[in-house]
């Protein structure tokens, strides 16, 4: 109610998020491929499909991984011809096999839009993408499917990689949340001002070790601009998106959010990795623990109650993240200049 008083007040504008531009695809290509190509660790044949794009790119169909809301996440490897002779690539690619009948006939299409994550991933690259987004290789379509090619990462998700290690000390959260924070400001800068609307840990794939990518902008939208300078832009309330744990407290409620519900779920983010656990069960003052950290402030001291040896650097992070007042935490650029990150 704070946010539509402030609106009232001209001290913020609620302003409908812009679309997506339309998202551009190649036309696609499955076919049986023969002669089978490549050899699994066992040395046997791995028989399979070949998706070839209008511009003459092929990627040979392994397996599949998993399975997603609107069809398979699928191992692929790219290649070349040179005359009969395949080329492949050094690094695999995954497949999103999305099935057009599902996206458009399921009610979840209606909160996790494809489309939208295609356009999201389009506008990064087309502004020179970044070292901790996961880049878009190729979008592909034809009557029935559509077909988003992406990098395969080697390292799993970032949530497995906190939990088989038992958390994290600061010295090796410190540079991987600085890969977050300094991907969140580029999806922030005015040129691309995409919010995620999903960060988590499980969103987050690690690749060689260390380098972290952040991926599925299925629930992404577009951050508004106020008409007049020095106004604060709010996206009106929308239905809740993305995971409760990692959700904002505006966003749970249902009101007007902007840009900093992003920043909510890299404090959490943060937290997680330090501790080892959420900081809260819902993002909701009938919480206790909600109320003491984001309502309270008292995320410091209560930490040094609770037994956990954090430094007062990083508790002061995670406090400014979760702040139950959107508007009293940081933009991630200037979570970047923060002495945890910083070093000063």
């Amino acid at each position: 109610m704070a946010a539509l008083a402030a609106a009232e007040q001209g001290e913020v504008q609620l302003v409908p998020a812009p679309a997506f531009p339309e998202p551009v695809f190649e036309w696609a290509k499955v076919v049986p491929h023969f002669p089978p190509g490549l050899i699994d660790e066992e040395g046997q044949l791995i028989t399979g499909k070949v998706l070839t794009g209008s511009g003459g790119k092929r990627w040979e169909l392994i397996r599949c991984l998993r399975d997603c809301i609107h069809g398979q996440v699928v191992l692929a490897a790219g290649f070349t011809l040179s005359g009969i002779d395949r080329i492949y690539e050094e690094r695999h690619s995954v497949v999103k096999v999305l099935y057009r009948d599902r996206i458009e006939n399921s009610a979840i299409g209606l909160l996790e839009n494809p489309y939208d994550e295609i356009a999201a991933m389009q506008l990064i690259a087309a502004r020179g993408g970044h070292p901790s987004i996961l880049p878009i290789t190729a979008a592909l379509r034809d009557e029935n499917t559509i077909y988003l090619v992406l990098p395969f990462c080697n390292g799993g998700d970032l949530f497995d990689y906190v939990n088989e290690g038992g958390g994290l000390t600061e010295e090796q959260a410190r540079p991987l949340f600085r890969q977050l924070a300094d991907g969140l400001a580029f999806l922030q800068r005015e040129d691309i001002a995409i919010l995620h609307r999903d960060m988590s840990l499980e969103n987050v794939l690690m690749h060689d070790g260390a380098a972290l990518l952040v991926m599925d902008f299925g629930m992404s939208i577009r951050l508004p601009r106020a008409e007049e300078p020095g106004v604060r832009a709010l996206i009106p309330p929308q239905t809740r998106r993305g995971k409760r744990s990692y959700m904002s407290p505006e966003v749970f409620a249902e009101m007007p959010f902007d840009a900093k519900a992003d920043v909510w779920a890299l404090g959490v983010m943060c937290y997680v990795m330090l501790l080892r656990r959420l900081p809260y069960s819902w993002p909701h003052g009938n919480d206790q623990y909600f109320q003491l950290i984001a309502q309270r402030h008292e995320l410091a001291v209560r930490l040094q109650q609770w037994g956990f040896n954090v430094s007062a650097e990083a508790a002061d992070l995670m406090q400014r993240c979760l702040m139950a007042d959107a508007q009293q935490r940081p933009t991630a650029a200037e979570l970047l200049q923060h002495p945890w990150i910083s070093g000063h």
